[in-house]
């Protein structure tokens, strides 16, 4: 069974080699191929597992000889161009390629195209670059759905990265935010500890506009205490007086009589006088000293309420206790740290709908051109294409040896 598997094995190798040319090289490479045309100086041919793909184009100086799929061989002679041979099958317009870059020295397992973001073209073949103009050959009227796939992945890529850098800077907005806010709090600490200091004073001078307009009211009730004394003493002392008067009158009727008698009411009625007289002078100076002491105490009061008035509080607390630049400071903390929140936000929101848009744009792109090379490739591993039947060739070319005479000796030629 072994022998068996291995004949048809050795059978079908033998019939993938007939039905394949081949160009042998000097350096001994040989090159499965279909072969398309033959000119006085160069080969035009086609991979033989990608026969869609580009063609190429040997110098017959570097070729040693030609094996066609009917078995009939030709050998390249060294000197002089030899006769120009063309194969049935329609020759395919050239697509100038460099041979060096995409000739048959690479490995045959490499024989497929390969999708390359960075490449111009988007394409490798063999491993290698190819131009734009090749890959427009190569592809025919995929070329246009694979282009604007090929651009869009790279914007999907270049969205991706840049999203990334916005999130990049989103973090350093971030940090900037935490120092701001920091900083922000600091002195929103330092303003509230002033505030704290300038209420104390303010409550201060409250307390003591407070106290003068107490003191000065006490004055103010101690006088109209000693203006009512005065008047009780006036009152007094008028009653004293009218009654001095009534007696010294009554007696002054009996003057011739006694004397003496009214001496006494006379000294009565002049001490009552007197008496009423001073009496008089501390009320007028009692009045006195209760109209001060009332506008005393008017305007301790008025100097308390118009301190501390609900339209004044502010204006005079700002004025008297608090010209300083904390306020200020706090508020440009405040507004720096708005400042770099809406950056922070900006980045991080836009830099996340970039990459989103940027990881599917880029995936649903690489997806495509996939698909488009795909279709290209030739899968080493499935079964050979069936092989047509073999036809017969008209002639049958075998190389002739000769000897020839040469000078002074013999030559061993070969004829064609």
């Amino acid at each position: 069974m072994k022998r068996l598997f291995l004949v048809l094995a050795s059978m079908a190798s033998i019939a993938s080699a007939i039905a394949q040319d081949v160009i042998v090289k000097r350096d001994g490479e040989e090159i499965q191929c279909r072969i398309l045309e033959v000119s006085s100086n160069k080969v035009k041919f086609k991979q033989w597992k990608n026969q869609n793909g580009p063609t190429f184009v040997e110098k017959k100086a570097d070729i040693l000889m030609l094996k066609y799929e009917n078995g009939q061989k030709e050998v390249i002679s060294f000197s002089g161009p030899v006769g120009e041979t063309k194969v049935d099958d329609a020759v395919v317009a050239e697509t100038p390629v460099d041979s060096v870059a995409l000739a048959d020295t690479m490995p045959i397992s490499n024989d497929y195209l390969e999708y390359a973001r960075k490449e111009k073209s988007g394409l490798l073949k063999w491993g290698r670059s190819i131009s734009e103009e090749q890959a427009h050959s190569v592809l025919g009227k995929d070329w246009t759905d694979f282009t604007r796939a090929h651009k869009s992945e790279r914007v999907g890529r270049a969205m991706i990265f840049t999203g990334g850098a916005l999130i990049v800077g989103g973090g350093l907005w971030t940090a900037q935010y935490i120092w701001a806010s920091k900083d922000y709090d600091d002195k929103k600490s330092a303003y509230e500890n002033h505030v704290a200091e300038a209420n104390a004073k303010y409550a201060e001078k409250v307390n003591d506009l407070y106290a003068t307009y107490n003191a000065a009211d006490a004055k103010r009730i101690e006088a109209e205490g000693i203006l009512n004394n005065a008047n009780y003493a006036l009152d007094n002392a008028t009653s004293e007086f009218n009654t001095a008067k009534s007696n010294f009158e009554k007696i002054e009727e009996k003057y011739k009589e006694t004397a003496e008698e009214y001496l006494n009411a006379k000294k009565e009625f002049d001490a009552a006088q007197t008496s009423l007289t001073n009496a008089q002078a501390s009320l007028e100076n009692a009045q006195t000293g209760l109209n001060d002491a009332e506008k005393e105490a008017n305007a301790a009061y008025n100097a308390y309420k118009s301190f501390d008035s609900v339209d004044n509080r502010d204006n005079n607390f700002n004025t008297l206790f608090y010209n300083s630049s904390f306020k200020s400071d706090m508020d440009k903390a405040k507004d720096y740290k708005k400042t770099t929140l809406y950056p922070m936000i900006g980045c991080y929101a836009s830099g996340a709908a970039l990459l989103v848009w940027g990881i599917i744009k880029e995936k649903r792109a690489h997806k495509k051109v996939n698909e488009i090379v795909n279709r290209y490739n030739v899968d080493p591993n499935a079964a050979p294409a069936e092989i047509p039947a073999e036809v017969p060739a008209e002639t049958s070319w075998k190389p002739e040896f000769d000897m020839e005479a040469r000078g002074n000796g013999l030559a061993f030629v070969m004829k064609f």
